[in-house]
C-alpha cells in the first residue's frame, strides 16, 4: 500500500476537474492506508470484496469488467518462464529477455492499425487466428 498514493498522484494524463475519478481495485486495496490514499486523490473507490465476482456475473452486465493494464501486461509476461525468476546477476542479462517478451505488447496495436499481420508476428503476438494474416506468395 506504500505505492498506491504516489501512483495515484503521479498520473501522467490529468483529467478535467469536473470529472469524477473512479478507482477499481481488488480486495488487496481495502484498508485504512488505501482509503486515505483514495480520499487524498479524490477517487471514488470500487473495491471488490470476496464473493462479488459471482454476483456480478449473474446480474448480466452489459459491460464486463476489464483487467488493469499493468495486471494484464504482467500476466502476459508470465508466459516467458525466465522472467519471473531472475537468476542472472548483470542487468543486461535480464533486460534482453524482458525486451523480447515485451515485443508483442509493443507491436500488437501497431499491427492492428495497419490491418495486416505477418505470419511470424501473429505467432509471436499470440493472435491465435484473431488477426488478419496476409499470405506472401
Amino acid at each position: 500500500m506504500k505505492l498506491l498514493g504516489p501512483t495515484l498522484i503521479a498520473r501522467v494524463i490529468r483529467r478535467p476537474g469536473a470529472m469524477v475519478q473512479h478507482l477499481c481495485a481488488d480486495r488487496g486495496y481495502a484498508g485504512k492506508l488505501a482509503a486515505q490514499a483514495q480520499k487524498q486523490c479524490q477517487c471514488v473507490p470500487h473495491v471488490r470484496q470476496s464473493g462479488e465476482e459471482i454476483r456480478t456475473a449473474q446480474d448480466g452486465r452489459r459491460h464486463p469488467e476489464r483487467r488493469w493494464v499493468v495486471e494484464r501486461t504482467r500476466s502476459g509476461l508470465n508466459r516467458f518462464h525466465q522472467l519471473p525468476v531472475r537468476l542472472e546477476k548483470p542487468a543486461e542479462s535480464h533486460e534482453a529477455p524482458l525486451e523480447f517478451a515485451s515485443a508483442p505488447f509493443l507491436f500488437r496495436p501497431r499491427l492492428a492499425i495497419q490491418g495486416e499481420v505477418p505470419r511470424e508476428a501473429a505467432a509471436v503476438a499470440g493472435c491465435h487466428g484473431t488477426c488478419e494474416v496476409r499470405n506472401e506468395g
